[in-house]
């Protein structure tokens, strides 16, 4: 069912926020180091690719 799919979708890219906060918990809330942290952007970047393709 259709509903049952959107809400698929929807806890999928719940849990890609929550792993962006994760990470962000992880590294830190500054910009300076997300700047430059290649790793760190690498993780936020693959989370939000994730959502987008959901």
């Amino acid at each position: 069912m259709k509903g049952d799919r959107d809400f698929g979708l929807i806890v999928r890219m719940i849990d890609h926020c929550n792993r962006i906060l994760e990470i962000k918990e992880r590294f830190g809330n500054s910009f300076d180091v997300f700047s430059k942290d290649t790793a760190y952007q690498d993780a936020v970047n693959m989370n939000l690719f994730q959502i987008g393709a959901d």
